[in-house]
């Protein structure tokens, strides 16, 4: 069993909080705040921040293969004489064109030069054909010579091909399957409006799973949520291809997590794709909790993760997994601003390892108690600082559990911070808490993913985006967030579009409280950035 380990984000936040005012056996603040009777302003600045993000696509289906005509002992020399003439006949270009992609695909794996160019000789005379036969020009052959484009690189040559085959042969019994093909071309090349347009004369009752595949792609792109998450577990529930299953349920995952599913729609849709399936079920339920996570979306994230730990009090799976889950739970309270359920989910973690037996190595456990530890820790630098009441509760509930554990080698130690959090809540000075700059802007920092999360849904659209996005925060004296700004302004398209996503989200962040009245303002600089092909 895996227990993942505090991120680095939330490492960096509890790192050197290990007692009141971040030294160990300290007894609080190095000089006691002074009251104040005005309102104060405090200002921090994050250093620059990468966010690195993903171009999502619709990578489940694949490329036509090419269409095969042929002729009882054809041979390519003689099918080369054939098509060279003045007007040969459509099929004997065909023919060739089929024993030219037959011969590359032979010579592919010792001579990939050589196989282009057998390639590139069969997409020339296709375009020859396609030009000399103008108005007449035949299905199949404009049916290969798409084919031919994309194994060759050129999708907007291949869309034109398409578009010509659907708008001359909107008749023919495969019109529908090549009007799937169009609408993925076109959002691989992120034409959204015209695969919206494509897309909304379908009927989903006519749709096989690569169509659903195509207008789930289509109004996740747009913007249309609900019927995002109805098309892709429509897709899901139908398909019929293993090998991209894995691309599949990746994308199923994704528009669940990213398009404003409820926890409780979202299990729903999930139990109706996998049907009896218990194990994929199961599997499938804790990885959307992953997909909240990189979505930015914590609350959901943990809640999901409930669902996921029902079964394992049913006995239905190993009870390992429980400590894990829990682990993950509190670092979600962590990043939410909620230290009293990182509190309860960090003990209940620590809890978890009694049925755990053998099944959790000591690596596990030393993990789930120093997290209590630092946790502690946290909350009592936070405390010491702002006067936050909650994170006080939090401190004190989990120096308290730790000190039960037997045999811990620095429980003295802890001891000592026990008492000083104890001094410092009979000592404080009620107008002297003021927000810590560190506690502050790591708070932020961890809120990374929403960052990257609707930079992402931007990328759709606009695939090559980078830039620069500055936000700033006004945190209130309770620690909601009064108002934000940015920088660009929010706005429809670019790194604007992106503003738009991170201050509507920012709305909802929670960051501690502060008994001096007042707002603290935070800035931070995100460099929007590619992910690097491979990594």
């Amino acid at each position: 069993m895996r227990v993942r380990t505090v991120t680095g984000l939330v490492a960096a936040a509890l790192a050197g909080a290990c007692g009141p005012g971040g030294e160990a056996g300290g007894k609080g603040p190095a000089e006691p705040a002074t009251p104040a009777l005005l309102p104060q302003e405090q200002v921090f600045s994050l250093d620059e921040i990468e966010v690195a993000g993903i171009a999502l696509g619709p990578e489940a289906l694949s490329l036509p293969v090419m269409t095969q005509v042929t002729r009882r002992g054809a041979n390519l020399d003689r099918y080369r004489r054939r098509a060279a003439r003045k007007n040969p006949d459509p099929d004997d270009v065909r023919v060739l064109v089929t024993l030219l992609w037959n011969a590359a695909d032979r010579t592919a794996s010792v001579d990939a030069a050589a196989a282009r160019a057998l390639r590139d000789e069969g997409r020339t005379a296709l375009r020859a054909l396609r030009a000399a036969r103008g108005d007449q020009v035949s299905a199949v052959t404009l049916e290969m010579l798409g084919a031919a484009e994309l194994w060759l690189g050129d999708e907007p040559a291949a869309i034109a091909a398409y578009e010509e085959l659907v708008r001359r042969h909107a008749e023919h019994p495969a019109a529908r399957a090549r009007r799937v093909t169009l609408g993925h071309l076109y959002l691989r090349q992120r034409r959204i409006a015209d695969a919206a347009a494509l897309v909304a004369s379908w009927n989903p009752a006519d749709l096989d799973e690569h169509g659903h595949y195509v207008a789930a792609w289509t109004a996740f792109a747009t913007g249309d949520g609900a019927a995002a998450r109805a098309a892709i577990a429509r897709a899901a529930a139908g398909w019929r291809e293993p090998s991209t299953r894995p691309v599949l349920d990746r994308d199923l995952l994704v528009m669940l997590a990213r398009t404003g599913a409820e926890v409780e729609e979202a299990a729903r849709l999930i139990a109706e794709v996998t049907g009896d399936a218990a194990r994929r079920r199961y599997v499938l339920t804790f990885r959307l909790s992953e997909a909240y996570e990189e979505a930015g979306r914590y609350a959901e994230a943990a809640a999901t993760l409930d669902l996921v730990i029902d079964r394992v009090m049913k006995g239905e799976v190993p009870p390992d997994d429980l400590v894990g889950f829990r682990f993950r739970q509190a670092d979600y309270a962590f990043r939410l601003g909620d230290p009293a359920v990182a509190a309860d989910r960090a003990i209940e973690a620590h809890q978890a390892l009694a049925a755990c037996g053998d099944q959790c190595p000591e690596s596990t456990r030393s993990a789930v108690t120093e997290r209590l530890l630092k946790l502690a820790q946290f909350s009592h630098t936070v405390f010491a600082r702002s006067l936050d009441p909650r994170h006080l509760q939090a401190a004190a509930r989990l120096y308290d559990h730790y000190l039960a554990i037997a045999g811990r080698p620095d429980a003295e130690t802890v001891r000592t911070y026990r008492r000083n959090l104890e001094e410092t809540r009979a000592s404080a000075d009620p107008n002297g808490g003021k927000h810590d700059a560190e506690v502050m802007l790591n708070t932020l920092r961890a809120r990374r993913e929403v960052v990257a999360a609707c930079y992402e849904q931007v990328l759709l659209r606009e695939p090559t985006l980078e830039g620069m996005l500055l936000l700033t925060l006004e945190i209130d004296q309770s620690g909601a967030v009064a108002q934000s700004a940015t920088d660009p302004a929010a706005g429809a398209e670019g790194v604007a579009a992106v503003a738009e996503c991170v201050a509507e989200r920012a709305a909802a962040w929670r960051f501690p409280s502060r008994t001096v009245p007042g707002t603290t303002r935070l800035q931070a600089s995100f460099r929007l950035g590619l992910q690097p092909a491979g990594s």
